[in-house]
């Protein structure tokens, strides 16, 4: 016999599923009636960088979608305007975690009229790759070529599995900071002709500051040359050597760290300070609290003059503090920059090292621009200096690009760094002069130190050159260079980028370096401050930047007079 009780309790759990169920069919009816589809796709996941995320939606009409995605290391925001019968397609970009581990499962979406889901996002079982085959009809074997590079390739120390993967063109993201350093990306001419415009500007933009592009056919080379971007060719036949050398490259730098460069001045904690004063406040609120109340022989004071001595004593500390350290964020920053005047274009690599005496949760950056978190201790172990960090950073997508979270710590130097892609028309004018050459600053900034290479590999020097001016090169040579220059002035093809300015920007800086300053007309110089202001949160320098810039710089046609 069921009791009372118990059928009235039964009763009312059927009533509450059949009210959630009915209100689940109502939601998908809802939804459905839009006629919202949706996938997301993650072809890889950076640990050091920003992991994309590739949406498609399609819908009946048009729309504006709301989506979310977050992970046990970090959270985007970001919307998505949707045609009526027209897919529309969206790269998300997740913030740096600095862990392998690093899972997003799923994606959440809201649109007007309270309609709402979640799509799941696929491809994170293969996360860990080299090389990224983008070969539709599958003209190259997967495995043979896998086979073919086990040959050529060491294995190294990389813990990633996969040495090539196939993805799916429309699987590839749009945006140039999705693509990461440490990836080889070979295209074949079926995966090149279904690349949309938006991702063939990402993948440029990519090669351009140091991304590796390995195409397959003479015709796919020139069409990328043509578009500036950096590319290499390789037929992937019998043994594709091209390809096998890139992957070693790589495989040489698994090893990188960051270089650890804090803020000068706060390198050390001041311990004698802190301690002098916890000794006083022993003494005083021990022997000395007791010995003046015995005298006045009020023993109760004890219980206010105790509270009112600890108080003191954390405002004198905290005084202490702000006048250790101050009250505003400080800086210690590097910077190099890639400029190419044949296209107008520059490159931009910020490194800054950060010291906030309160923490900084937000920081507003322009879209194009891709952050970094290079603090050697996340490198060294894999994983975040505390877990808390990784579970709150956020990027926010609709208005520009905003990371929020624990950006700066409270009094713990913090390493960022930045890469922008900018059009740039300043520049640097080499011309003739009788039998040697001169050159013309028009940096906006002035120059200490500045080398160019002819067409014939010989190199031309010049130091201290104002803004506006002009100085004549002197004939010079890569072991007068290096001779001269030391290790803070690289200046010379047999030279590279100091590893204390070069590994506070990413891995992939010193050999672009390296390989644009060793071709014919190409300089490097040494600038005496940014050409721009600093990226990132606003702050002082105790010192002043160290600022080189490198690059593409042809002969001037006729001779020219002032900046132009």
């Amino acid at each position: 016999m069921i009791r009372p009780f118990t059928a009235l309790l039964v009763v009312a759990l059927l009533t509450i599923h059949a009210v959630r169920v009915e209100g689940m069919f109502a939601g998908a009816l809802f939804a459905g009636e839009h006629g919202i589809q949706m996938q997301a796709v993650s072809p890889w996941n950076d640990p050091t960088g920003y992991t994309p995320v590739v949406v498609t939606v399609d819908a009946t009409r048009e729309i504006d979608l709301d989506l979310r995605i977050a992970g046990d290391s970090g959270s985007a925001h970001a919307t998505v305007r949707v045609s009526a019968g027209r897919a529309a397609r969206q790269t998300i970009l997740l913030p740096p975690s600095n862990s392998d581990s690093t899972r997003y499962q799923n994606l959440e979406w809201s649109g007007p009229g309270g309609i709402s889901g979640s799509t799941q996002i696929s491809g994170f079982n293969h996360q860990q790759i080299r090389c990224a085959l983008i070969d539709p009809k599958q003209q190259v074997i997967e495995v043979d070529l896998e086979s073919a590079l086990g040959k050529l390739v060491s294995s190294g120390g990389s813990s990633r599995r996969d040495l090539v993967l196939r993805i799916q063109p429309q699987d590839l993201p749009d945006r140039w900071q999705g693509y990461p350093d440490w990836l080889v990306l070979v295209l074949t001419p079926p995966g090149d002709a279904v690349l949309e415009e938006a991702q063939r500007q990402a993948i440029a933009t990519w090669t351009r500051s140091g991304g590796t592009l390995v195409v397959t056919t003479a015709e796919l080379e020139r069409t990328w040359s043509a578009q500036q971007a950096a590319v290499l060719l390789d037929p992937l036949l019998n043994v594709p050597t091209v390809l096998g050398d890139e992957l070693n490259q790589q495989i040489s730098r698994d090893g990188w760290q960051p270089f650890d460069a804090p803020v000068p001045g706060t390198e050390t904690v001041p311990v004698k300070t802190f301690v002098v004063l916890a000794l006083a406040f022993a003494i005083v609120v021990g022997p000395l609290n007791l010995w003046w109340v015995r005298k006045r022989n009020a023993r109760h004071l004890f219980l206010i003059t105790t509270p009112l001595l600890s108080f003191a004593t954390c405002v004198v500390l905290i005084i202490a503090s702000l006048v250790a350290d101050g009250i505003s964020v400080k800086r210690d920053a590097v910077q190099v920059c890639y400029l190419d005047h044949r296209t107008q274009q520059a490159i931009r690599w910020t490194g800054c090292t950060y010291f906030a005496a309160f923490a900084r949760s937000q920081v507003e950056l322009d879209a194009q621009t891709k952050l970094r978190v290079l603090d050697r201790a996340d490198y060294a172990a894999r994983s975040r200096r505390s877990r808390g960090d990784g579970e709150q950073l956020h990027l926010d997508w609709r208005r520009g690009q905003v990371l929020s979270g624990t950006v700066l710590p409270a009094r713990l130097n913090r390493q960022l760094s930045y890469t922008e892609h900018l059009p740039e028309r300043r520049r640097l004018v080499v011309s003739r002069q009788g039998d040697g050459y001169q050159v013309v600053n028009g940096l906006g900034v002035a120059l200490q130190s500045v080398a160019w290479r002819d067409a014939s590999g010989k190199l031309w020097r010049a130091d201290a050159i104002a803004v506006g001016e002009s100085a004549a090169l002197a004939a010079s040579s890569d072991a007068d260079g290096q001779a001269s220059a030391g290790a803070k002035l690289p200046l010379s093809a047999g030279q590279t980028l100091p590893n204390d300015v070069a590994n506070r920007l990413g891995r992939e800086v010193a050999p672009l370096f390296g390989r644009v300053t060793a071709e014919p007309l190409t300089f490097s110089a040494v600038l005496a401050a940014p050409m721009d202001s600093l990226p990132g949160p606003s702050a002082s320098d105790p010192q002043p930047p160290r600022v080189i810039a490198f690059g593409h710089l042809p002969l001037a046609v006729a001779n020219v007079e002032g900046a132009p």
